[in-house]
């Protein structure tokens, strides 16, 4: 059994908005993490080996490539970032969600 383990980076407002498309989409994805973002308040679930890469690099301050597997981006983490996103984006965009994952909008639509 794979062991996984938590890291926390500082994701932006687009690493944030292509996870839940992924999860949306129950895809795999592969974020940068810039050396700036390397440590962080936002968790990430990883794998023993990307956990071993990230440690290697937040050591050298220097970032990394992370691939997030559509099995383990969980629930609990797109609801955290869902309501960062909304928070930042409900007042320019209240329909930011459907835009992202390319859903018809429902006042569009003709009855």
């Amino acid at each position: 059994m794979v062991q996984m383990h938590e890291i926390g980076v500082q994701l932006s407002l687009e690493h944030k908005k292509n996870i839940i498309k992924a999860n949306y989409y129950k895809k795999e994805i592969t974020i940068n993490i810039i050396d700036d973002c390397i440590r962080g308040s936002d968790i990430l679930i990883v794998s023993s080996f990307v956990n071993r890469r990230y440690e290697k690099c937040r050591r050298r301050n220097k970032g990394v490539d992370i691939t997030l597997s559509k099995n383990y981006i969980t629930k609990q983490y797109i609801d955290v970032y869902m309501n960062d996103v909304d928070e930042q984006l409900n007042h320019t965009n209240p329909n930011w969600l459907s835009d992202l994952l390319e859903l018809p909008n429902p006042e569009d639509q003709i009855i």
